[in-house]
């Protein structure tokens, strides 16, 4: 990405203008250069990464072949995912390996955590986390694939996680009236998760983290290569993949040029 879309309504410009304009402290959209330049900094791209073949594989071409400007502080939320995602990562005590680039079979990917016991971990970040819907999206294929790269370079694998966090922080107690709610915290007590003040039973409550573990019984290495090869192919023949539509597509950012979304 080399282009934004001003949220000040200045139309579409290079990142380094955007950032030029926050350096003058006249910028009307009250972004400090910091927080514009570290929205901005992302990894590299190149390659066929895990996540590319997790989700919609027409958005992975769009985004390999013809990568449109975002919405400069729609960036925000990634970038606060991303540094609690990045301080987790380097918490290990050395009981575990984390940010480990793998590679196999024409695909990359990076493991958040892998424990010298075999056990993997894959943090994922969200707001208003519902735990009777986990995993969300593809989270739990993403998690299969690392552990199938992960066997094939000899790296076993015994237990996969995904471990959630949710950034609205734990389950608030929602009780009482408009004007005077209890709002405490909920702890968790006899398998529920309750309000410590009045009582109030939340099902679907948790304490800001909750981990779901994920079955490696399923072969994927089937899945993988099709994804891949399709990929591949889409890219080297300038043919868009087959849409998968879904929930997703009215959050795309290529819906516009998507029949999958009426575009």
């Amino acid at each position: 990405m080399s282009d934004i879309i001003c949220p000040a309504g200045n139309g579409t410009l290079p990142m380094q203008s955007c950032l030029d304009c926050a350096l003058t402290w006249e910028n009307p959209c009250m972004y400090d250069y910091g927080i514009l330049r570290a929205m901005y900094d992302k990894p590299d791209r190149s390659g066929i990464h895990v996540t590319d073949l997790t989700g919609c594989l027409r958005k992975s071409y769009y985004e390999k072949t013809s990568p449109q400007p975002v919405l400069a502080h729609s960036l925000l939320v990634m970038l606060a995912g991303t540094a609690v995602h990045s301080a987790l990562e380097h918490n290990g005590d050395g009981l575990s390996v984390s940010e480990m680039d793998i590679e196999q079979d024409g695909i990359v990917g990076k493991v958040d955590r892998l424990y010298h016991d075999g056990v993997l971990l894959d943090y994922k970040t969200t707001r208003w986390l519902i735990p009777s819907r986990l995993p969300y999206g593809s989270h739990e294929l993403q998690v299969r694939m690392y552990a199938n790269m992960l066997e094939k370079m000899g790296k076993p694998v015994k237990r996969a996680f995904i471990q959630y966090v949710d950034l609205s922080g734990p389950t608030k107690c929602t009780n009482g009236t408009k004007w005077a709610k209890c709002n405490s915290l909920v702890v968790y007590q006899d398998g529920q998760y309750i309000c410590p003040k009045c009582g109030k039973d939340f099902p679907d409550g948790h304490l800001g983290a909750y981990r779901v573990e994920v079955s490696l019984k399923k072969d994927i290495d089937d899945v993988m290569t099709k994804s891949r090869d399709a990929l591949i192919t889409a890219i080297k023949t300038m043919t868009p993949p087959y849409p998968e539509r879904g929930w997703l597509c009215s959050y795309c950012q290529y819906n516009s040029t998507c029949e999958a979304d009426g575009g």
